[in-house]
């Protein structure tokens, strides 16, 4: 089950009995969790396999609190990340640090990366400006699986099949010959919906590669690809096919330089993206309509260099220093007459001083874009460890954080439904962020945030006829409290909520706008012992949604998984969606599919 990130370290530093997690997405340096002045939450391969989440990225975000994914109806259906109220383009989403935002929308689409190769998941709330740039919502980076280390080599396959007609295939296999590490991954799927044109088919791969340098250095290699075709079909009648192709990569390599860690990385991402209407399932196409939307093709390419060096100062403190280099482009027709790009450049550093009991992070980032100008973000942040019985921690970080806007939005064709604004201008806010995590007896774990946003020149859609235009001031504040209690070695039990408020501060009115919520909570319990393992969790969200959208939103959705392993080899499993069979959406056009079933079996070897 999602939960909350809790340190172990305290500052007697008492017998270790447990480990505290690693993360390495809030300075780009390895952190261990206890260090951090950020608000972590992270999610471990083991956590991914108890949860009810079978194919998607975006299943497992959806349980953790203050993470939001707004419903879709059906697997592989495009949606998009939301941290703490924030707008998913403010998001940035990375999986293997390599970029997935895109310049057509500004936010990446999580249902198209497979649960199969994910190692752990890294989500940061609150602005990660300071080490990444665009990232005034939160980053969410996907960890993927390292190579083998066995000459013999080890896998897995799994076969599921499940309501709505769905199947699924997927294998990975991982070892070492030759020197070279490496880990491969496939899967296969296809799921039906409500109707003929209401289905989703996908493909995924990835492959990594790694070889050992003397002196601890390494080489690493990573290729992914995710492909399909979805279609939705809507309750006017009308349906959607989307074709999609996405393909990223990383080259990396990692070395000690007189006592200086050094990376150097060239990673690339392109997603091709068609979309086109149909009036009715019988194939009609609107394109030979008087009402004609024009089909529209999209092509998003990046390529980036980053390089990064991490020394230890004084006999603690860490200093990480590094720069990324950017180079976009954009093709989206009819939306743009031309090709549109962009290039950046973004030195950033950050310092962290051990202080015994405190630990004092500055960091700062100055990015130069050829097109939206230039953004200074600096940030400082304390970690305060406290020597009592409860185990208290307690962070403080503020921020100086930027959004650009995507290009797209600068660029669009006049004739389409929407206008381009040559003078649109990246958002720029203050943040401040507090957290506290204590243990007041030991088998209860709790967790209380809290952060506060003033965001100016905020860009929200306007006008007549519309485009995306920046306004004086939004703020954007809120907070969660979390709970988990171990109640017998094998059970488990946590309590999340999470309230977000966002006000344009010249109007006094309530911001809305898709794909963030207002309230949140979560609830749910782990049970495992002697093989079998059994997890509920359900989630309410009360969508920020205008009432136009006819949202049907206010109540709990709960989803159950079961599993059960037999020997070393097999396991089988049972996984029961939308348990009450609830209508359910925040956009009437996107329902929530009712109840379904999911089962299969995984052999490993």
């Amino acid at each position: 089950m999602a939960g909350p990130a809790y340190a172990a370290k305290t500052v007697n530093d008492p017998p270790v009995t447990e480990l505290e997690p690693i993360v390495v997405s809030a300075n780009r340096v390895v952190s261990s969790t206890g260090d951090l002045s950020e608000n972590v939450e992270l999610l471990s391969s083991g956590d991914i396999e108890t949860l009810p989440a079978t194919e998607q990225l975006s299943e497992v975000l959806q349980y953790i609190p203050g993470v939001d994914i707004e419903p879709r109806s059906g697997a592989g259906k495009a949606t998009a990340v939301s941290i703490q109220g924030a707008d998913p383009r403010q998001v940035r989403v990375m999986i293997d640090g390599i970029p997935l935002n895109t310049q057509s929308s500004g936010q990446a689409n999580p249902s198209i990366f497979p649960l199969n190769n994910i190692d752990r998941v890294e989500v940061i709330k609150g602005p990660g400006s300071s080490a990444w740039g665009s990232a005034l919502g939160g980053v969410v980076n996907i960890i993927t699986k390292d190579t083998g280390t066995t000459l013999v080599p080890r896998g897995n396959v799994t076969k599921s099949v499940g309501g709505y007609d769905t199947q699924k295939e997927s294998f990975d296999l991982s070892g070492k010959a030759a020197g070279i590490g490496y880990y491969v991954m496939g899967d296969h799927l296809d799921s039906g919906g409500k109707g003929p044109r209401d289905d989703a088919l996908e493909k995924n791969w990835f492959n990594k590669f790694s070889y050992l340098l003397p002196d601890d250095g390494r080489l690493t290699a990573s290729f992914g690809y995710s492909g399909g075709e979805m279609n939705a079909a809507f309750p006017d009648g009308t349906w959607q096919s989307q074709p999609y192709r996405s393909r990223y990569g990383k080259l990396g390599l990692e070395d000690d330089l007189g006592g200086t860690r050094v990376t150097a990385e060239v990673k690339h991402y392109r997603q091709d993206l068609s979309s086109r209407q149909y009036l009715s399932t019988d194939g009609y196409d609107l394109n030979t309509s008087a009402f004609a939307y024009p089909e529209v093709n999209t092509l998003d390419r990046l390529y980036e260099l980053s390089l990064t060096g991490t020394r230890t100062v004084r006999t603690a403190d860490t200093l990480v220093v590094g720069v990324d280099l950017d180079y976009d482009k954009l093709k989206s027709d009819p939306y743009l007459l031309k090709a549109e790009h962009l290039s950046s450049s973004a030195p950033y550093a950050n310092y962290t001083f051990d202080l015994g009991h405190t630990d004092l992070i500055l960091g700062a980032r100055y990015d130069t874009n050829s097109v939206f100008g230039h953004e200074f973000s600096p940030s400082a942040g304390v970690v305060r460890r406290f020597a009592d019985p409860w185990m208290t921690v307690a962070r403080f970080k503020v921020s100086r954080a930027f959004n650009a806007p995507p290009l797209l939005w600068k660029y669009y064709n006049p004739a389409s439904s929407i206008t381009g604004n040559s003078d649109i201008r990246a958002e720029r806010g203050n943040v401040y962020e507090f957290e506290a995590e204590v243990r007041p007896i030991h088998p209860l774990k709790l967790k209380g945030s809290a952060y506060r946003a003033d965001i100016h020149d905020a860009l929200a859609q306007d006008g007549t006829p519309r485009m995306y235009r920046n306004f004086e001031k939004f703020r954007r504040q809120g907070g969660a409290l979390e709970a988990r209690v171990q109640a017998t070695r094998a059970l488990a039990l946590f309590a999340a909520g999470a309230f977000n408020d966002e006000e344009n501060r010249v109007t006094k009115k309530t911001a809305r706008g898709t794909g963030k919520p207002r309230q949140s909570f979560n609830l749910g319990l782990d049970y495992d012992k002697n093989g079998f393992s059994f997890g509920l969790t359900g989630y309410y969200k009360r969508w920020n949604q205008s009432p136009d959208m006819l949202p049907n939103d206010r109540k709990f959705i709960f989803d159950a998984k079961a599993s059960r392993r037999w020997g070393k080899n097999a396991l089988v499993f049972l996984t029961v969606f939308n348990i009450a069979d609830s209508s359910y959406w925040s956009d009437n056009y996107y329902p929530l599919r009712g109840r379904y079933i999911e089962t299969g079996v995984t052999l490993s070897w």
